[in-house]
């Protein structure tokens, strides 16, 4: 795809969508087809004829024969024409691609994509972006591990940019048999392992909780994407039970690698943010004070609890500025201004009394603290404070 039309995609995207988050768990992915073909004017199945590799005098170049047409603006292209495409592609004879282009003023193309018949129908069928997102998201679950790479790939990242809303309203749609199936076999590509785990969270019985522990609590020092979405979905099922498991053998466990501790954090973020009602706030705060003990997760839960408004550890907070666990200066630093703002935003916090009425106890103390490190570190919290902006809800 071209960087003009990504950059265009994504406006459009940003404007008809808010800031409506998407799958909590899914990594992030570029424009969909269905999105692309929706800014482009062109969309067209070719076959390719022949092609010319670059040379010292020339660009090289790719013919396609147009086999069919699904848009194009009035005579611009038409099924039974030829189309070149300024890029060398090899192929042969026959051979399927998708081609887009932008036609106005003139017709430019985008890199071809190879496509088979299945998915070139795939894309033309594809409801409009228009269309309510769960009716969309209705449409690519039936390509979700579709044999087809391409639209399985497509329909996985349908999902992955839905806000959680919108794919948990079709919970009663999902196939937990396909969705075990999936988790268990070992070829899955590890992107979509996040999102399969929420999935079966939201439609799983509670002895599907059994096989998303035993990836979540297999023995493995390695990164594992996924794994947040597989603890999420391992959540849903158990609730407070499962985070009591999670806090003893993951944030409470020395061995525990740091990936697993943000893992588990970037799942207490889900709940907070769209699942509040199955695990209760508070106790959500209670597992994130906990990654305090934790120096590799110390300054991400710093951040996360000045975001929450969780005041009641702000002592402990502040005595991580001295703390003897640091890794290295770098760390210390970063760590150090995590706790600054943390002050600030405990200054700042939007609970504050009016002006006739005093300041809460913890407004006070944030700022007895603040300025107990300025007179320490002037420069620190000065730079700190020039670019501080408190944090979201």
């Amino acid at each position: 795809m071209r960087p003009r039309l990504a950059v265009v995609v994504t406006a459009i995207l940003v404007a008809s969508r808010g800031l409506s988050a998407s799958c909590p768990f899914c990594g992030p992915v570029g424009p969909t087809l269905s999105e692309q073909a929706a800014e482009a004017d062109v969309v067209a199945l070719g076959q390719w004829s022949e092609a010319q590799p670059r040379s010292e005098n020339q660009p090289g170049w790719t013919r396609f024969q147009i086999v069919q047409v699904a848009k194009s603006p009035p005579e611009v292209v038409q099924a039974g024409e030829s189309a070149t495409v300024p890029t060398y592609l090899e192929g042969r004879p026959g051979n399927l691609f998708l081609l887009m282009a932008a036609a106005r003023p003139d017709i430019a193309w985008d890199d071809p994509r190879p496509v088979s018949e299945t998915g070139y129908q795939y894309v033309v069928q594809a409801p409009s972006i228009e269309t309510p997102r769960t009716k969309r998201l209705e449409f690519f679950l039936k390509f979700l591990e579709y044999p087809d790479p391409l639209v399985a790939e497509d329909a996985y990242a349908e999902f992955a940019k839905a806000p959680y809303a919108d794919v948990a309203a079709l919970r009663d749609r999902f196939s937990r048999e396909k969705l075990r199936e999936w988790l268990n076999d070992a070829d899955l590509p590890s992107a979509r392992r996040g999102l399969y785990g929420l999935l079966l969270g939201l439609c799983g019985l509670a002895d599907d909780s059994a096989l998303l522990a035993e990836a979540i609590f297999a023995a493995d020092d390695g990164y594992r994407p996924g794994l947040d979405g597989l603890i999420g979905g391992y959540l849903l099922l158990t609730g407070e039970e499962g985070l009591r498991r999670l806090e003893r053998e993951k944030i409470a466990n020395l061995k525990s690698p740091a990936g697993d501790l943000f893992a588990v954090m970037s799942a207490l973020r889900f709940f907070w943010s769209d699942a509040s009602d199955r695990i209760h706030p508070e106790r959500l705060r209670a597992a994130m004070r906990r990654m305090l003990e934790r120096p590799a997760a110390t300054e991400l839960a710093v951040a996360d609890l000045a975001r929450w408004k969780d005041w009641s550890v702000m002592d402990r907070v502040v005595g991580l500025y001295d703390s003897a666990a640091f890794v290295d200066s770098a760390h210390q630093r970063s760590t150090r201004r995590s706790v600054i703002r943390y002050l600030l935003s405990a200054i700042e916090d939007a609970d504050v009394a009016s002006d006739a009425s005093p300041s809460p106890a913890h407004v006070g103390a944030a700022r007895r603290h603040l300025a107990n490190l300025r007179e320490r570190d002037p420069k620190l919290v000065a730079q700190v404070e020039r670019f501080h902006q408190s944090p979201a809800p």
